[in-house]
This record gives structure tokens, C-alpha cells and sequence, in this order.
């Protein structure tokens, strides 16, 4: 109980937040016709309850406001940042990915795991950082003997971070939503920390804020092993951007059954971006959808 001692002529605000509504209904009725009632929902959509008119609110909250308010900090970049030559850089990886999958992924996640190192080679593939770029040569040789090569020098100041941990598939993804007619602001690789400790205790690929000033949150992957990957993402948003954000799972190709069953329970809307790519406008669509969704409680 709250004993709040004013004068008559003070203004008293009382918020009266999720899971009051026993609190809620007293209060309308005790103070009703001595205080006014309204109602803002997940669309920032106010309702007065005195003279039941809806306006539209615009609340002015930042990306670092929002961590902030759970204090913890977040380190982000700007997609403003990239350039063309990274949008080339991200068709030249493609490239390279695709003529040996399973050597590139060798490479790029040991060179992930030793940030120190500037080259890596296995089975005559390899990545070199050199001056003019990274020099990247890659070959995968058939059943009939056929073999199959791609080199490419990547020379984008992001170059590093596009090859390593699908970079370049969150910054694809990220380009595509960055177009959507509802964009206000796109960040990636956001990295949330504490004050006390400098190592991240979570990430968020790509965050976005729409210009009716909603977040979305998008984890990439090109494909899901663990199930538990759908469980953290989830988790993050709920702990760290509030019951009113949104969030999307993009994967590379079609998210297994298994999967699909496991972002559904957890109120995760699902793309690939084969099905992106065929359709822009109706992924468009189907996000402009989401963000007016009233999210349950």
C-alpha cells in the first residue's frame, strides 16, 4: 500500500502495469470523475477513458535507452555504415561458400577462433590477409575428376567481419529489410554488455526501428543445429526490448518442420531467404503485418 500525501492542485501519475488489472478496476472506480484514465497499447495507440478519444503516441526512446532502462549497454553499427563494395564483397563469400561448403566453413570459423591469425589453408584452400585485401582461392574437385575453383580478393573495409560467423549473410539479410518501406533505422551486430564486464553476455544480428517507432529484432542463421539457438533469441528480446517488440528468425533455406514447431511456441515469425528473395514485396507485407500485431501477454 502507497500513501501518497499532495496538494489539490498537484498532478499525481500512477502507472499501473502488466498483471493489475484486480488494481486497475479499483482504481477506476474509487478516483473515477476526480482523475483521468488512458490507455496506451503495444501500437502506441492512447485511448482516453474520460472521453474515449484514440490518439497515436510517438515515443522518443533510443537503441541505448532501450538496454539502458535494464542496465546493460549495447555496441551496434550503423548499416549506413556499408558500402557497395561491401554489398560485392557479400557476392564474391557467396561464391567462395559455395564451390567448397564444408572447407569454407573449416577456415572461416578457425580464423573466427583465433582473431590473432591472418591466414588458415586446408586441402589447397585458403584465406590470406594480404595488403591489398584478403586473398581467398577455393577448389572442390568432383567424382569424375572435374575440379571446380573460385578466387576472389576481398577488398572491403569490412571484409573480416562479412567472412567470419555468416557476417555476410546477416549484413544480406539486413540490406533486404533496410529497403522495407516502414525502416526508420537499421543496426547490426549488436553486442550487449555489462558495465562491469567487457565481454558481451548477449547478442542481437540485426535491430530495427520502424518510423512508427516499433522495434523488430532478427536473428540469422544460414541453418539451425540446436533448437536452443530459437529458445535464446527469444529469451534476449524478452529480457532486454520489452513485451512490445517483435522478432523474426531468417535462416538461408527452409527452417525444418522441427524448427517451425519451435519459433511457433515461441511467438517467433519465420522466413528463408529463398522465399524472401522470389517475393520482396510480400515479405514486406507480412512484416508490416507483424508490427501491428498486438503481442499476448
Amino acid at each position: 500500500m502507497v500513501n501518497v500525501w499532495c496538494k489539490p492542485e498537484n498532478d499525481v501519475w500512477i502507472n499501473l502495469i502488466g498483471g493489475t488489472k484486480h488494481w486497475s478496476l479499483l482504481f477506476y472506480k474509487h478516483f473515477q470523475g476526480h482523475a483521468h484514465f488512458v490507455v496506451i497499447d503495444q501500437n502506441n495507440k492512447e485511448l482516453n477513458l474520460d472521453t474515449l478519444e484514440e490518439t497515436h503516441v510517438e515515443p522518443l526512446i533510443t537503441i541505448d535507452e532501450i538496454f539502458g532502462l535494464h542496465g546493460v549497454e549495447a555496441t551496434y553499427r550503423s548499416i549506413n555504415e556499408y558500402t557497395l563494395e561491401d554489398l560485392k564483397c557479400v557476392e564474391q563469400i557467396e561464391r567462395l561458400r559455395q564451390c567448397n561448403y564444408k572447407v569454407f566453413n573449416m577456415i572461416t570459423r578457425y580464423l573466427s577462433e583465433h582473431p590473432n591469425e591472418t591466414e588458415y589453408e586446408i586441402e589447397s584452400c585458403y584465406i590470406r590477409e594480404t595488403p591489398a585485401g584478403y586473398d581467398c582461392h577455393f577448389e572442390r574437385t568432383n567424382s569424375r575428376g572435374f575440379t571446380h575453383q573460385a578466387n576472389e580478393t576481398l577488398t572491403s573495409s569490412h571484409a573480416r567481419q562479412l567472412l567470419l560467423n555468416t557476417g555476410w549473410f546477416e549484413y544480406k539479410v539486413a540490406n533486404v529489410i533496410s529497403r522495407w518501406y516502414e525502416v526508420d533505422q537499421v543496426w547490426l551486430n549488436c553486442e550487449i554488455k555489462t558495465d562491469s564486464d567487457p565481454n558481451p553476455i548477449n547478442e542481437l544480428d540485426i535491430v530495427v526501428l520502424t518510423k512508427s517507432h516499433k522495434w523488430l529484432m532478427v536473428e540469422c542463421k544460414t541453418q539451425i543445429y540446436e533448437g536452443t539457438n530459437i529458445d535464446k533469441f527469444s529469451e534476449v528480446v524478452r529480457k532486454y526490448t520489452g513485451i512490445g517488440s517483435k522478432k523474426i528468425f531468417v535462416t538461408e533455406k527452409l527452417m525444418g518442420a522441427k524448427h517451425q514447431s519451435r519459433c511457433k511456441f515461441s511467438q517467433i515469425d519465420y522466413f528463408n531467404m529463398e522465399e524472401i528473395l522470389s517475393n520482396i514485396n510480400a515479405f514486406y507485407d507480412r512484416l508490416s503485418k507483424l508490427m501491428i500485431t498486438i503481442n499476448p501477454q
